[in-house]
């Protein structure tokens, strides 16, 4: 006589649902039942083509907040927030497999917008060089302005704003970057 699954305890139930589900072949739908179905979106944009990242309407978005960008108390606050966060998270990878005394690290901030995280990681001693991307041309515009007031950042290969997306990068930079 079989025991009614629901009468089981819980943590039964869940060992003998992940052991059915876990051995079963994944289920299917009847030729019937996908005939029958529909799908229907509430988009109302149209997406990018497949070959692009680029989101026109996030474009627009921070365009209209390109002019506020390095105001800790703006709209990108929690940008200047979560700053800190991103390097204590990159120093705690590095722990991991420290780089040598004399190795410099290069990095890539793609979708830097106006450059909070990218000038930060130029000061860096272990940097060796910042790439930072963004297909918006009014925020990279105020990053390379931003910039402008750091001579270290002004070194040459230190820090290099390009208005780019990721699929395009490879036209900006040579085999050895």
């Amino acid at each position: 006589m079989a025991i009614p699954l629901l009468r089981l305890p819980a943590n039964i139930r869940r060992a003998v649902f992940n052991h059915v589900s876990a051995t079963s072949p994944p289920l299917r739908p009847t030729s019937a039942y996908a005939a029958s179905t529909r799908t229907y979106t509430t988009t109302t944009t149209t997406p990018p083509p497949p070959e692009s990242s680029v989101n026109h309407t996030e474009v627009s978005h921070f365009s209209a907040l390109a002019s506020s960008w390095w105001d800790p108390h703006g709209s990108s606050r929690l940008l200047h927030l979560m700053n800190p966060l991103r390097h204590d998270f990159l120093s705690r990878c590095l722990s991991a497999s420290p780089p040598g005394p004399d190795t410099k690290l290069h990095f890539l901030d793609i979708g830097c917008g106006g450059g909070i995280f990218a000038e930060s990681a130029a000061r860096l001693a272990i940097a060796g060089s910042v790439t930072a991307i963004d297909p918006t041309p009014e925020v990279i515009a105020v990053a390379k302005k931003h910039q402008r007031s750091d001579p270290l950042l002004m070194q040459p290969g230190r820090l290099t704003y390009l208005q780019t997306p990721i699929e395009d990068l490879h036209t900006h930079t040579t085999p050895n970057d």
